[in-house]
């Protein structure tokens, strides 16, 4: 049914003024071919000519400097830290630690997941955010919002003859406990945000984005309330799209004539706090399919370079276009000169017998001629192609590295151009910019985790089996038990204790350089502790040293304040078993007994411990 300004559905005129914004932004920054840059397709199709079937040279450096980008910080493995923050008046470092560690190991149970896919769907989030912007939404749900659900399987899919009256479903299946957790990555050309300048997601009347379903699937989901009157979709195949364009349109498409397919609106009305399900092309007051209260915004955004205004970012493929054009227009322009011209002899007529060119023609190399004058037969030199288009590539490839922030080293390459001194600072920058651009992912990261871990102490119904990552009661386990696994079964309760935490994102299963960076951390660590004792005498001096070393290891290092405590414990032994000693000196003394000088015996029990006394010490204490 036609859909007017007037709709009884609000949602469609909302749509479709967000829907222009998004364009004209798209439109602006060339988001389209951004993408298809990354794919190879860098020049115009050839639709006319001599050269139909011709390809002209690319030498794709958008390709490689987003794989470079992608391996400094993206995560393979990603494992979470959490640390305890002051959430209330009543501070308890010990209590804190021991929740930090319960919540730890239950995101860690949740993010290890193998049909979680974290790590892919970071990996498209991050690919996203070079052409549009990355967004990834994490929820808990057991129905059709969960994409670890499958489709139900209906009767049409042997049978595509099947009217739509008798269409049925014949099995349905269920998500696992367990699985129940999702993190999603949203597409961003089906993303949308109303019609405002606010930059943050919060700060919008509401966001949401859309999804083809099949008619019956809606039909025959619990809770969803679909309209009896709705005669079908009325979008075609130009509206979905292609299957190169969209991944989904060619499964939607396969059985469209006896399962239509629904475009519906996921909404987060942020104004009455209320998650929608709203059909598309549906001019009714029933628009409204399903509805739920939500208290914050599962999502999570990751944008590199923001503009002023408006939530939409800017590219930072955006900027490399220039250079990339000038690069394959340059190569293009030698190869074309080296397949334009080849190579062509002249010989002085009547000096050379045709029996002497024909071997000169048809010969093996290094053939003899004979020629009757010398320079009889002499080579053609073609026309310089002059050094204009070697310099343009040159100098396009280090206009491409300046402006990527991507070092030649990073590429494999010698920068054997420049000194080494401008190299290094070369080097050195690129370096900070790399750090910055992990820091920022780590962020990203780091907010998905903890949205995780919300989630799961509000959304928790039944508990999760999770393998404790240290002892957790000292002394209660025997000692044959020590060193095995230890399960226990967590519910919502058990993670609502009141203490708030700050998630991280460890790096040690990220990228090769992130592991040398945290154990160069460590070492440093581990060096000071043994150059300077007195250090590790107090557990605040630990923390404090290892912050400054860049080691945030909360369950290492929380291990070196017990045995901090236990060596104090040890010294304070010490100093009054040596008190008890002197005044039993000084009592056999003062009753006129022989022995040692009682100065010397308590010089030399005050002295201080070298360095391998106290590590010994240290290690016994460990075990």
């Amino acid at each position: 049914m036609a859909i007017d300004r007037y709709s009884a559905n609000p949602w469609t005129q909302r749509w479709a003024n967000a829907e222009k914004v998004y364009k004209t932004w798209e439109s602006k920054f060339n988001c389209q071919r951004l993408n298809d840059y990354y794919e190879n397709f860098q020049w115009k199709s050839r639709t006319d000519g001599p050269q139909l079937n011709y390809k002209p040279y690319t030498l794709n450096l958008f390709y490689s400097t987003i794989k470079i980008k992608l391996a400094s910080f993206l995560f393979q493995r990603p494992e979470f830290m959490v640390t305890p923050e002051p959430g209330h008046s009543h501070w308890d470092l010990d209590f804190a630690f021991q929740s930090a560690q319960l919540k730890q190991d239950v995101l860690n149970t949740i993010a290890k997941n193998k049909n979680l896919k974290l790590a892919r769907h970071l990996k498209y989030a991050a690919l996203d955010s070079f052409f549009r912007f990355g967004l990834i939404e994490v929820g808990y749900a057991a129905d059709w919002r969960n994409p670890i659900k499958d489709d139900p399987l209906l009767n049409t899919w042997d049978n595509p003859d099947i009217s739509e009256d008798k269409v049925r479903v014949l099995e349905q299946n269920e998500v696992p406990v367990n699985e129940r957790f999702f993190v999603k990555r949203i597409k961003p050309e089906r993303f949308r945000v109303s019609v405002s300048d606010s930059e943050d997601l919060e700060d919008h009347e509401w966001v949401g984005y859309w999804q083809y379903y099949y008619k019956e699937t809606l039909k025959k989901t619990p809770g969803i309330k679909f309209p009896t009157d709705y005669e079908g979709s009325a979008f075609s195949s130009d509206d979905i799209g292609s299957y190169s364009k969209d991944s989904q349109s060619g499964l939607f498409l396969s059985q469209r004539a006896s399962n239509p397919v629904c475009k519906v609106y996921h909404i987060w009305d942020i104004v009455s706090h209320k998650r929608k399900l709203i059909l598309a092309d549906y001019d009714d007051e029933k628009f409204e399919l399903w509805s739920q209260s939500f208290e914050h915004l599962p999502l999570i955004d990751l944008r590199w370079d923001l503009r002023v205004s408006g939530f939409y970012p800017i590219p930072p493929a955006w900027y490399w276009l220039s250079s990339q054009d000038e690069i394959n227009e340059s190569r293009e322009q030698v190869r074309s000169y080296r397949r334009r011209f080849t190579r062509k002899f002249q010989f002085v007529k009547g000096q050379v017998d045709e029996e002497e060119v024909e071997k000169f023609v048809s010969g093996p190399d290094g053939i003899l001629v004979e020629v009757k004058a010398q320079n009889a037969i002499s080579a053609i030199d073609n026309p310089e192609m002059g050094p204009t288009s070697e310099n343009a590539l040159i100098q396009a490839k280090d206009d491409f590295n300046l402006i990527s922030g991507t070092s030649a080293e990073a590429r494999g390459q010698n920068a054997d151009r420049e000194t080494a001194t401008a190299a290094k600072i070369v080097d050195t920058r690129s370096q900070i910019r790399e750090s910055v651009d992990q820091l920022e992912f780590t962020d990203f990261v780091a907010a998905i985790g903890r949205e995780l871990l919300v989630t799961a102490q509000e959304r928790l119904v039944e508990g999760l089996w999770v393998k404790y990552s240290s002892n957790p009661s000292e002394g209660v386990l025997q000692d044959m038990q020590v060193n095995q696994p230890y399960f226990k079964y967590i519910k919502a309760q058990d993670l609502n204790d009141g203490y708030d935490c700050d998630v991280m994102v460890d790096v040690k299963n990220a990228t090769p350089a992130a592991m040398e960076a945290e154990k160069n951390n460590f070492l440093n660590f581990l060096a000071v502790l043994t150059n300077f004792p007195m250090v590790a005498m107090s557990p605040q001096l630990i923390r404090e040293a290892a912050y400054r070393m860049g080691y945030k290891n909360e369950m290492v290092i929380h291990q070196m304040q017990q045995v901090a405590l236990l060596s104090m414990a040890a010294k304070a032994a010490q100093a009054g078993a040596t008190g008890q000693q002197l005044q039993s000196a000084v009592g056999g003394n003062a009753n006129g007994g022989g022995g040692q000088n009682p100065a010397d015996t308590a010089k030399a029990q005050m002295a201080a411990p070298d360095s391998g006394t106290i590590t010994k010490q240290l290690t016994e204490q460990v075990q």
